[in-house]
Order: C-alpha cells, then sequence, then structure tokens
C-alpha cells in the first residue's frame, strides 16, 4: 500500500491534478475585467495587446492609448508577452478572458519548467512534484498568472533558463548552454530585471577560471555563448531607455525624492515583514523555506563553485530589490517575480531535509503534509479580496459599455481623473489625453482642443462644474453615474 501510495505521490499525472487544483481556485476570476492590485498595469499591458491588434501588428511598435494626437509608440520592456497575446485577440475579440487564458498557460509552462528543473537537480520526482505545488501556490505567483503583465512571460522563460543552466553543468554541453543563453536572453527582454539570471552562468564560468578547474580557451567560448544572448537585451534596452522620461526603474533609489527618502526604511522593513514572508514564500510555507535555506549548504557541498555561483546569484537579485525600493514601496510586490525560483528552490530543500527527518522521526510526515496541504487554501484566502477590490472608479467597470460607445471610437478625447494614465481610457476604449488630480483648467484645455481633442470624459465637479471650463462644452453627450461626457468646442471657431 505504501509503495502504491510513493508510485502515485511520484507519477507525472499529480502535475495535472495541480493545475485541475489551479484552475478551480481561479476559475471565477477568468470571466472578470481588469480589477485589484495593480490594475493600473494590468490596463497597460491590455491596451498595448489590443492596440497590436487593432492597428499595427508590428512588434517593435507598442502603443499606448494616453498619447494625444501621436501615434502612441511607447517602448519599455521588448512586448514578446503582449504581441503573443494580441494574435487570438484579434481575430476573436477584445474579452480580457484570451488575455487570462494566455498568461495561464505562461503559468503553466512556469510550472512544467520547474517540474523538470527540479528532477534533473534533486533526482527525485516527489520532489521535482513538491516543487510544481509549491511554484503553484506561492501567492504572488498564484495572483499574478492570471493577470495580463508581461512578468508571466519573463518567468517562464528564466525558469527554462535555469532548467538548462543545470543540464549544461551537469553534461557540460554546448546545446544546453545555447538554449540556456536564448530562454535567459528572452526572458529579460521581457522585463528588465530578469537580466540578473545571466549572473548564474556567468559567476559559475568564473569560479572555474579562477579555481582553474576549466581551461581558459573553454571558459572565453561558454563566455562568448553568453554574451551572444545578451545582444538581444543589450540592443533593445539601449535603444529605448534614453526615450524613458521620468522612470525610476533605472535610477532606483538614486533618484528617490524627499518623501521616499524619509520613508526608505520602512519600505525595506515592511517589505521584509510582510510582503516576503505572506506573499513572495507564503506564510504556512515558511518553515519548509526556512529549513531549506539553512540546510541547503549541505546539498552543494560537492560543487563550492555552484554554491557560489548560487548564493551570489541570490545576493545580488537581493540588491536589485533594494536598489527598486523606492518604485516597489508597500504594493509592487510584482517586482519580486526574480525570486520566486530561488524560493521554490530553497522550499524544496527543506522538504528534501524533512524527508531525511522522516526516516528517524516518523511524526515530522504530519507537520509536513500539514504545512503543504494548507499552501493552496492560504494562496486562495490571502489572494482573494484581491480580486474583489475594484482600485479605480467603479462607475468605470459598471458602465463600460454605454461609456464605449457614447462617443465614437476614433474620436480623440481627454478623460480623468486618472491617476495611472491607463484605467480610464482603456475602459472607454479610446485614444487621447489623461488628466489627474483635477488638473484640467481652460487654459490647457483649449491647447487640448487645438490638438484635436473632441470630447471630455470627467468625474471631477471641480472640473466640469468650473465656469471657464464649461464655456468650451459643447452638448452634454451623456452621464453614467459619476462620469460626464461633453461634446468640446474650438474656443476659436465658437459663435461662427
Amino acid at each position: 500500500m505504501k509503495e502504491k501510495l510513493l508510485r502515485i505521490l511520484e507519477s507525472r499525472w499529480m502535475i495535472l491534478v495541480i493545475i485541475i487544483l489551479s484552475l478551480i481556485m481561479h476559475f471565477r476570476v477568468f470571466n472578470l475585467d481588469l480589477v485589484g492590485f495593480h490594475v493600473w498595469r494590468q490596463a497597460q499591458t491590455q491596451s498595448t495587446i489590443l492596440s497590436f491588434a487593432e492597428e499595427d501588428q508590428n512588434i517593435l511598435n507598442p502603443r499606448k492609448n494616453d498619447r494625444g494626437n501621436g501615434d502612441g509608440i511607447f517602448r519599455m520592456e521588448f512586448p514578446l508577452s503582449q504581441w503573443l497575446t494580441s494574435l487570438p485577440v484579434r481575430f476573436v475579440g477584445h474579452d480580457v478572458v484570451l488575455s487570462r487564458i494566455f498568461n495561464f498557460l505562461f503559468g503553466l509552462f512556469s510550472l512544467f519548467g520547474i517540474y523538470f528543473l527540479s528532477k534533473r537537480l534533486f533526482k527525485s520526482p516527489s520532489l521535482a512534484l513538491a516543487a510544481v505545488w509549491i511554484l503553484a501556490f506561492t501567492p504572488v505567483f498564484y495572483y499574478y498568472t492570471l493577470n495580463p503583465m508581461p512578468d508571466n512571460l519573463a518567468l517562464t522563460f528564466s525558469i527554462w533558463g535555469l532548467y538548462f543552466f543545470f543540464r549544461w553543468y551537469k553534461e557540460e554541453k554546448t546545446w544546453s548552454l545555447l538554449f540556456m543563453s536564448v530562454f535567459l536572453s528572452l526572458s529579460a527582454l521581457c522585463k528588465l530585471p530578469f537580466v540578473l539570471f545571466f549572473c548564474l552562468p556567468a559567476i559559475y564560468i568564473l569560479w572555474q577560471v579562477i579555481t582553474r578547474s576549466k581551461r581558459f580557451s573553454v571558459a572565453i567560448k561558454q563566455a562568448w555563448i553568453l554574451l551572444a544572448g545578451l545582444v538581444p537585451f543589450l540592443v533593445w534596452y539601449i535603444w529605448v531607455i534614453p526615450k524613458w522620461e521620468g522612470n525610476g526603474i533605472v535610477s532606483g533609489i538614486l533618484s528617490m525624492d524627499a518623501q521616499q527618502k524619509s520613508h526608505f526604511w520602512y519600505y525595506l522593513w515592511y517589505n521584509l515583514r510582510t510582503t516576503a514572508p505572506e506573499l513572495v514564500i507564503g506564510m504556512t510555507a515558511l518553515p519548509i523555506f526556512i529549513i531549506g535555506l539553512f540546510s541547503s549548504s549541505k546539498l552543494w557541498e560537492k560543487s563550492k563553485g555552484l554554491s557560489f555561483a548560487f548564493g551570489l546569484w541570490a545576493f545580488l537579485t537581493s540588491g536589485l530589490m533594494i536598489f527598486e525600493m523606492n518604485m516597489i514601496e508597500t504594493v509592487h510586490d510584482y517586482y519580486y517575480l526574480p525570486f520566486i525560483p530561488i524560493v521554490v528552490l530553497f522550499g524544496v530543500f527543506g522538504i528534501n531535509q524533512c524527508n531525511t527527518l522522516i526516516r528517524k522521526r516518523r511524526w515530522v510526515i504530519i507537520p509536513l503534509l500539514m504545512i503543504l496541504l494548507s499552501m493552496p487554501v492560504y494562496a486562495y484566502f490571502r489572494i482573494q479580496p484581491r480580486w474583489e477590490r475594484i482600485g479605480f472608479n467603479e462607475d468605470l467597470l459598471i458602465y463600460k459599455e454605454e461609456l464605449r460607445a457614447a462617443v465614437p471610437d476614433t474620436a480623440l478625447v481627454c478623460a480623468g481623473n486618472d491617476l495611472s494614465h491607463h484605467i480610464f481610457l482603456y475602459y472607454i476604449n479610446k485614444k487621447g489625453w489623461v488628466f489627474e488630480q483635477d488638473w484640467m483648467g481652460r487654459q490647457k484645455l483649449d491647447g487640448l482642443i487645438q490638438e484635436g481633442c473632441q470630447y471630455l470624459y470627467c468625474d471631477s465637479r471641480n472640473v466640469d462644474q468650473n465656469n471657464e471650463v464649461q464655456s468650451v462644452f459643447g452638448t452634454k453627450v451623456a452621464t453614467f453615474g459619476s462620469i460626464n461626457i461633453f461634446q468640446l468646442i474650438n474656443p476659436d471657431k465658437k459663435g461662427n
């Protein structure tokens, strides 16, 4: 009976069980429109997806809705995720469910990747399945794997890159190094911080040179393969970064304002106290993570070079999080997605140590099973409130179809208030301008009208009841909840 149960637990079909469980837990979310934490980032991504589907299929030309009367081309990360998702949207329609399905599929590829990675590393199907379980129900992965964000595909590529790294480490075959370089390159292209995954093979190669465990000529050849993988990443970001304005990603904590400086240590402590244990690891998984952290050194004893490379890579990734603390603050937990493979592997180290203890103390299996079984429960209840939180003016969600149909889709509009500059225009499916914090006076509006703005969508009475602003109103098109829609009249042509 015990052997039969072990065969079932080690069967690859258990991956299907985990996927079905995750699908059931996520099922109601597939039909939700964009809501919840970081909805602004999702709206930005979804708007880019729609621009590919509706306007231009050229992957080099991602566009945003907040474009004024320009072409809206806005290049940040290489938009492979957005472009791939746009392909079915182009033929099927705009429903956000397609984006959720695609991102869930990216998540499935991550699960398969962590399975093969862990199986190669630990030589154990049961530990590989444990890795799949940990990843599937790590709260931050559980949440973002259904949201349209490029980080999901970047994580997928990074996990497969790690798989080929460990395959190359074991076999020393050039083709494994080539595949690793390709996957890590795609990961870094999809999201800039994931470039740090290149550090793992680079540090390992450097260690072998320093310790003379590898011929210098061989190390140079391998280094060139790594550099070749970095070329597309360097070409893209050298091209686009100079055009970024007011973006704190590159400058990090060096660009903190006075308020951010005064809150820096609070942000750091909050992420260590709350974000890391509750979302990046998961409170129920914290015991096996801590055990794995302290016991992992025993599993690296056969290769000090690999241990050093892995440790320094984790240290550098931690350093990046500190460097980006001004961007992360207390809310942007998706910045921690590059940490997820490290978290999962330490969790598997912990389970492996518990397996060793079980041989001597059988009672250890009870708390271990309780930890594993509680992980999906904790992920569900910790994350569920995020999808119940709207995060913006609810009338945009309630009257979405009416707001979209009120004026032609080709009309240029000004919309606000919207601090994100993405949510309002996504929900009304229009292009044009956005204002925030009631920053819309007559002089500003006159300038927009001269540039072609035809309608004003406004949820602020401080703006649309301003007498000077009202003087350029034509017909009041409609009112939906708190949102008024006005036709705008060019003041130079008024009265003609």
